[in-house]
């Protein structure tokens, strides 16, 4: 029956979907072909018209025009009254049937309440509700939505995809209460971190709280304290070295973060004070355990305390050794860096004064570990949502199914499979809905799909056709259906320049549309990038493929958004690789080398650093099979003068020949002749002895000459320290009204370049002393081995010849003869303060130290060229306590220039010393200011009415020794 119509069979399949089309005009194949409701019932009205001229005028549709006897038609009584009835009752269902809305239906059903056509008109009704109620459905969108069309529709059509848009958003639903519910426990645990930072209150707290939570809601005030605990540690830094710091720091901080930390230093200071005014008791376990404290070693104590376990000291040391072990263990569970390490230091040191610190690094570990937890815990849930989704395409097995699956999740694994299965059902779907305009394509859909998804339907619609016969649609009809099966906007188009009132011209426009909006979709899609998609989205906004199409696009940025925050990450990777090699070149240890290739084992340096680390290893191993022989040591400086431990076996070898020198000093001291004497001076020229064993030799050889009294002073050159009400601030200006009274005393200067004469200036205040020097300087000088950008290299190069200006002030312990103290035969000590122009004014202190100095050779002094001509013998140590400033090494570009040193929290006897230098018009001021008394041993003490010997030396960008100094000064504190 090629290019007859058919009557479409009113029943639906239960459990599969029907592909056509809704009240609405909506589909539930919304991406392909969509089979026009309008078009059946057309079909069935065209069927019906027929039908009712046949009956209604008496004539038969087919046959002759002769009754079963063959004669002509013989009607039976009250037959056309019925037919009558029957005929108006199919006009008025054709008219319901045009109209196609409830009203029109429940009006026929009102006028014709016992016709034939009742069950259908009913049956299309629920449909048309079903619609409507679907529509409505879908335009919401929501869980409740869908869940009321269920319960209204138990047994709809669309039950299965209705059911499957629930899940959709069930499974959305989930994963956004396990997204909050991760956030939760994220935003707890941050609080929790942040309580405990705050209970802790200190700076290193906070820096760790906003290591793990740089953005968090708490960030802005953990900065402010942060600052806070900065400056108040800044503050106690110093004030903690001297009683009336620390007076004044908990007057003006009495809840400041170091408070209890400063009550306890003052009442510590105040024992120091009453035992240094109590008389000395000298004892062996005393310098013992001094010289333990001053290696600072655990070695060191431990040897102490196994030969005086039970001195007065033994408690301090026992102290001091728990806290270098717990040093060393804090150190070593800060290299690891994990939560087993941090847990055994916990264990092996529960009253650690670290136990805090190391307790909030073992949370932030702990939390980050939770954190990896919960949001793998999300990430499953998510994947097993994912998996029942997919098996609920599946038992689907429409295209609708696979595109809700496809839109939920655009990236599954199964997503492929997903996109095939749906381009399968949407070609089921298409070659249906060309198939249902004849019975011809009904059973060409049938035998080339027998187990297509519509092959139910498709027999249904046959046997329907079979028993309604056939029937002549109207020409616009065919034309349509031809239209049609050409699928193309221009037989689309000529159809409708044909039948432009038909019927059928509402459903050809919008299939022109829908032809249109495809092509403009296939363009986008072959093009695949943002214009392509948001041209379409500009073109069809309203398009049936919108979300599809906004998804892609949504793809694409988030691709290019990836690709950009990937390659910003592999370039600080780089940058920071970079920075950890020539860390680890600079360090020059197997240590630095092994972190390095534990870091970066595939970096294209790691052949280089490999290299090193294995000269680095056996450098050690060769340091470690020489230590502690002398053969040994000068076997190991012999073939690597250069080592890395070339300077510790210098120092291990000197101690060794120095220990071997001991005996035959005390031996020959003993002896206590001329002859064992000089014998001690031949074998051992170079030992730390030497100078008193020559001068024990020299008071030998004069035994019978009489010894004359030592050189006076009383022609020294005098500088006055005056007292004053109103102290001097130590800025480098020169400009205190204590200054302008000052006497000034114009010195001499002796040795190579520099200035030929200094000015000083003293005063005190009966507390404190306060020192004035100016010199002259053409140049200043301020830079000490700065960080110079190298633009080729794109690294900071260190310029290490080029140093700043100094100067170095020296108060004698006792007194010094008239002449040169570098002249002297003995060895002198001093308190040393040093000013340079570069580190001081980073610390606003002076270097402060103890040195050694003479014309003799002594034990670790190092020979200089002496200014005064010939050479000069001297040893320098820094005071007790840590320096001023820390070695800095920049990171990423800060300019043409950055300085090697950053100022460092600082504290005892080394703080002392405060300093501050300006240079104007080729002149350098520089002031200096320290406690008459410091209560420190290695200080020189000052008393008002004392006298003491100084000198001064001038550095002109010079750093071994000074290039010009001056004669030996008499210092005079005058009282009120």
């Amino acid at each position: 029956m090629v290019g007859a119509g058919f009557l479409r069979v009113p029943k639906r399949s239960p459990g599969k979907p029907v592909a056509m089309e809704r009240g609405d005009g909506a589909s539930q194949y919304p991406d392909r072909e969509r089979i026009p409701l309008q078009t059946c019932f057309e079909v069935r009205t065209v069927f019906l018209a027929l039908t009712l001229l046949s009956t209604g005028l008496g004539v038969a549709a087919e046959g002759p025009a002769t009754g079963e006897s063959g004669n002509a038609p013989t009607f039976q009584a009250g037959a056309p009254a019925v037919a009558n009835a029957a005929g108006a009752a199919e006009q008025a269902f054709a008219e319901a049937l045009s109209k196609n809305t409830i009203a029109a239906f429940e009006a026929f059903l009102t006028a014709h309440p016992d016709s034939r056509e009742v069950p259908e008109a009913r049956e299309r009704i629920a449909w048309l509700r079903e619609d409507a109620d679907y529509t409505k459905a879908r335009a919401a969108d929501d869980e409740e939505g869908y869940r009321a069309f269920l319960r209204d529709h138990p047994g709809a059509v669309f039950r299965e995809e209705v059911e499957l848009r629930i899940k959709a958003i069930v499974d959305w639903k989930a994963q956004e209460q396990a997204k909050q519910r991760v956030s939760a426990e994220a935003a707890e645990r941050r609080s929790e971190l942040f309580k405990e930072a705050s209970k802790l209150d200190t700076a290193a707290a906070y820096r760790l709280f906003l290591a793990a939570y740089p953005e968090g809601p708490e960030a802005q005030e953990a900065q402010r304290k942060l600052k806070d605990a900065e400056a108040d540690d800044a503050a106690f830094a110093q004030a903690q070295t001297s009683e009336e710091g620390l007076r004044a720091y908990l007057a003006e901080r009495p809840e400041g973060h170091n408070a209890a930390d400063a009550r306890s230093r003052l009442e510590a200071l105040k024992v120091a004070s009453a035992a240094a005014s109590a008389p000395a008791v000298s004892s062996p376990s005393v310098a013992a355990f001094v010289e333990a404290k001053e290696k600072r070693t655990a070695a060191a104590l431990e040897e102490f305390l196994a030969k005086y376990p039970d001195s007065t000291e033994a408690a301090e040391a026992r102290e001091q050794l728990g806290w270098l072990r717990e040093d060393v263990a804090y150190e070593k569970a800060r290299s690891a860096d994990t939560e087993e390490g941090y847990r055994s230091f916990l264990r092996e040191h529960p009253n650690a004064v670290l136990r805090d610190e190391v307790q909030l690094r073992l949370n932030a570990i702990v939390d980050r570990k939770s954190r990896d937890q919960a949001a793998q815990q999300a990430q499953a849930e998510a994947e097993k949502r994912r998996r029942e989704a997919y098996a609920a395409a599946e038992k689907l097995n429409t295209a609708t199914a696979y595109g809700v699956f496809l839109a939920a999740y655009p990236d599954a694994p199964e997503g492929v499979e997903a996109n095939r299965r749906m381009e399968a059902a949407q070609a089921d779907d298409a070659a249906f809905a060309q198939a249902v305009q004849t019975e011809e394509d009904l059973r060409t859909y049938l035998a080339t799909r027998p187990e297509g998804a519509h092959a139910a339907e498709a027999r249904e619609r046959l046997e329907a056709a079979k028993k309604a016969g056939p029937v002549a649609p109207p020409a616009s009809a065919l034309g349509f259906a031809e239209a049609q099966r050409a699928g193309t906007i221009q037989a689309l188009e000529s159809f409708l320049v044909a039948f432009p009132d038909s019927p059928e011209a509402t459903e050809a426009r919008s299939r022109i549309d829908r032809l249109r909006e495809d092509a403009a979709y296939e363009k986008a899609r072959a093009a695949n990038d943002e214009d392509g998609y948001r041209a379409f989205l500009r073109e069809h906004p309203r398009a049936a493929l919108r979300g599809e199409v906004e998804l892609r696009l949504n793809a694409l940025e988030d691709s290019k958004a990836r690709a950009a925050a990937d390659a910003r990450a592999r370039a600080e990777a780089e940058q920071r690789r970079r920075e950890a090699h020539e860390a680890a070149i600079k360090l020059d240890t197997a240590v630095g080398y092994a972190f390095f290739l534990a870091a970066y084992p595939d970096a294209p340096e790691a052949p280089e650093i490999q290299r090193r680390l294995e000269a680095a290893r056996a450098d050690d191993s060769a340091y470690a099979a020489a230590e502690g022989s002398e053969e040994g040591l000068k076997g190991y400086l012999a073939a690597r003068p250069k080592g890395l431990h070339a300077k510790q076996a210098r120092e291990g070898l000197l101690a060794i020949q120095n220990a071997a020198s001991e005996g035959a000093f005390k031996e020959a001291v003993r002896i206590d002749t001329v002859a064992a004497l000089e014998s001690f001076l031949k074998a051992h020229p170079d030992s730390p002895r030497a100078p008193e064993a020559r001068a024990a030799l020299e008071r030998r050889r004069k035994t019978s000459e009489p010894s004359g009294p030592p050189p006076g002073d009383a022609t020294l050159p005098v500088l006055v320290a005056s007292f004053v009400s109103a102290p001097p601030v130590s800025n480098g200006r020169a400009d205190d009204r204590a200054w302008q009274s000052a006497q000034g005393l114009e010195l001499p200067l002796s040795g190579g370049r520099g200035p030929r004469s200094i000015r000083l200036k003293a005063v005190h205040d009966g507390t404190n002393a306060y020192f004035l020097a100016q010199w002259s300087d053409s140049t200043r000088d301020t830079a000490n081995r700065p960080w110079v950008w190298n633009a080729e290299r794109r690294t900071y190069l260190q310029e290490k010849d080029r140093l700043d200006d100094g100067l170095l002030l020296l108060l004698f312990r006792g007194k010094v003869a008239a002449e040169s103290f570098l002249r002297q035969p003995q060895g002198l000590e001093a308190d040393a303060w040093l000013w340079r122009a570069n580190v001081s004014e980073v610390s606003g202190l002076a270097e402060d130290g103890w040195q050694q100095m003479g014309a003799e050779r002594f034990p670790k002094a190092r020979a200089y060229p002496n200014p005064g001509g010939g050479r000069m013998w001297a040893r320098y140590e820094p005071d007790a306590g840590s320096p001023a400033w820390n070695f800095y090494m920049p990171s990423g570009q800060q300019g043409p220039q950055v300085s090697s040193y950053r100022r460092a929290k600082t504290a005892g006897s080394r703080a002392d010393v405060t300093a501050g230098g300006a240079w104007s018009a080729g002149v350098w001021t520089v002031e200096f200011a320290r406690a008459l008394d410091t209560r420190h041993t290695d200080d020189v003490a000052l008393r008002v009415g004392g006298e003491c010997n100084l000198a001064v030396g001038v550095f002109d960008r010079a750093e071994e020794a000074p290039d010009v100094i001056s004669g030996i000064v008499r210092l005079e504190l005058r009282g009120r």
